[in-house]
């Protein structure tokens, strides 16, 4: 289990690393955006943040290394059972973030800089508006899971892991939700957004709607 999870780890980077070489050299609008978020000239204050964010992806990875280092000695047929679950999960979360990107990218190939919505809005864009996004956390839970069993009772582990994938979530929901307020203020008086946005109540979970969310969070507060 723990090298199939490591191949699942291997194939996410070069799926992802590929994909967005690709798409930055494809779509004009996505270089463009990235040329906006990239606002150091002077290449030493880029440090503190790509020091941050090698830390957080540390963190996710931290699964990764305890499956590692205990391949073998877990001395539970349950905890074996549990990783080979994190397995399963994390090439099913790639797998739909493989294919909810696609699916998107052609689309934005064909119709870069059209002011008119054109979708995504079947396949998995059918079952919740950003598949892509669930893909990315299905890939991490898959990790956590796979390597939770290793860590026995390392708080340090424990905690690493935790934080990585408390803050991957986070991530998601946040981009989620910007994505959602972006698009609704492009395309709200066009016809074929609205018809989509009310048949796809679920922004990110299948079967978890917008109104559902709302009354979790008024019960919260």
């Amino acid at each position: 289990a723990p090298a199939m999870l490591t191949y699942s780890a291997l194939l996410y980077g070069l799926r992802l690393a590929s994909f967005l070489f690709v798409r930055e050299l494809t779509v004009p609008v996505k270089k463009e955006q990235i040329k906006k978020l990239d606002t150091t000239k002077f290449p030493p204050a880029r440090i503190p943040m790509a020091s941050a964010i090698a830390m957080f992806y540390a963190f996710m990875a931290t699964p990764l290394l305890y499956s590692l280092r205990n391949a073998g000695n877990l001395g539970s047929p349950l905890l074996a059972k549990l990783q080979w679950a994190g397995v399963g999960l994390s090439f099913a979360g790639l797998l739909v973030e493989a294919a909810a990107d696609q699916h998107k990218y052609f689309l934005k190939w064909f119709y870069d800089h059209t002011p008119t919505f054109v979708g995504p809005t079947s396949g998995l864009y059918s079952l919740c508006r950003h598949p892509n996004y669930l893909g990315e956390i299905m890939f991490w839970a898959g990790i956590y899971l796979g390597g939770a069993p290793a860590f026995g009772r390392n708080v340090a582990a424990w905690t690493a892991s935790t934080l990585g994938f408390w803050g991957i979530v986070s991530i998601m929901r946040g981009a989620t939700k910007r994505l959602d307020e972006k698009q609704a203020e492009k395309y709200a008086d066009q016809g074929a957004y609205r018809f989509w946005r009310e048949d796809v109540t679920a922004p990110l979970f299948p079967f978890v709607n917008e109104k559902k969310g709302d009354e979790a969070a008024a019960a919260e507060t």
